[in-house]
């Protein structure tokens, strides 16, 4: 097992070709609906999987999916309201979505960065 903080994360993709890069400064500003921010999520998270060698992106993306869920419900579906986020049982679901995905040994993403499990055989 491997954790990669977002602090790290970000300091690896400062060493990616200027072109993604550039894309991944584009996919951090907050598009105008929820489909297109989880396609921008599904980018980032290829490329997030890309730079530290994890295999397992698809885990990723459907636990992505699985928080857009909780957020989408806690937003009202306003998308603006994403930011700043802090309603207390909204954070205790995405950690309980967290540790669910850390039982099971599959990689995930959490709010302080991504747990990756590809260096582990039986995985």
């Amino acid at each position: 097992m491997r954790k990669w903080s977002l602090k790290k994360i970000g300091t690896m993709a400062d060493s990616l070709s200027e072109d993604k890069r550039k894309r991944m400064e584009e996919l951090n500003h907050l598009p105008p609906t929820f489909s297109e921010w989880e396609v921008s999520c599904r980018e980032q998270m290829e490329t997030v999987a890309e730079m530290i060698g994890c295999k397992c992106v698809n885990d990723i993306v459907e636990e992505m999916k699985e928080a857009m869920k909780f957020v989408e419900k806690y937003t009202e579906g306003e998308i603006n309201k994403v930011r700043g986020l802090k309603d207390k049982e909204y954070l205790a679901k995405l950690g309980n979505l967290a540790r669910k995905y850390a039982r099971q040994h599959r990689c995930h993403y959490h709010r302080r960065g991504l747990t990756c499990y590809c260096d582990e055989h039986n995985h």
